[in-house]
């Protein structure tokens, strides 16, 4: 399978799984239409242009040809700079890795991590909590998110794989969706006498 494929199919499972539904991400896709419109066209080239298309600013290729033919991947949760050596060692021993593949946010997907915490009011939303007041909780949480990774070398992890000539994706919002309608469906099948003790 080719990395942009890869890349296509966890947008599309995220958009399929994500508890705003299709009209949630259409309105998400239609905001960051209207920002770029927006811009002067001497500033559209700094724009991430991915967002026209994916709603999820922490799924990203952060490196690597499209076209890569995909045959096996390092796969963690939080994959960096020691992981990257890691999977150089296994390349040097014949193991082969074409793909470095995070669920946690690394480079540019995790310097706007912020972005793509609004779905939390949504989700609170489903159960009685009021649009307004889960903005208002997440605005100070966006807050202090952005407050703590402005600071860091986001582009770390990122320019340790680019050395060792690795292509690397992350995945964070379409698995976390796919876990929450996962868990959701398990918890409406067993209904509200069960315990989390049963549900594990």
């Amino acid at each position: 399978m080719r990395l942009h494929e890869i890349y296509d199919l966890a947008v599309q499972a995220g958009i399929a799984a994500d508890p705003r539904g299709q009209t949630g991400i259409e309105r998400i896709l239609a905001r960051n239409q209207a920002d770029f419109d927006a811009l002067p066209e001497d500033r559209r080239w700094e724009f991430d242009s991915e967002s026209l298309t994916n709603p999820f600013a922490d799924t990203r290729v952060l490196l690597g040809d499209p076209d890569l033919e995909v045959r096996s991947v390092l796969v963690g949760i939080d994959l960096e700079v020691g992981e990257v050596l890691l999977a150089n060692t296994l390349r040097a021993q014949g193991e082969p890795v074409d793909l470095l593949l995070a669920h946690h946010p690394e480079g540019r997907a995790l310097a706007r991590l912020e972005e793509v915490m609004g779905v939390q009011s949504d989700i609170w939303n489903r159960f009685g909590v009021s649009l307004a007041y889960g903005d208002a909780v997440m605005r100070d949480r966006r807050s202090e998110i952005t407050r703590a990774l402005h600071p860091l070398n986001t582009q770390r992890t990122v320019a340790a794989a680019g050395l060792l000539d690795f292509a690397f994706m992350c995945c964070h919002t379409p698995a976390d969706n796919n876990v929450n309608a996962f868990l959701q469906e398990r918890c409406d099948e067993m209904g509200e006498d069960h315990t989390v003790d049963e549900l594990l």
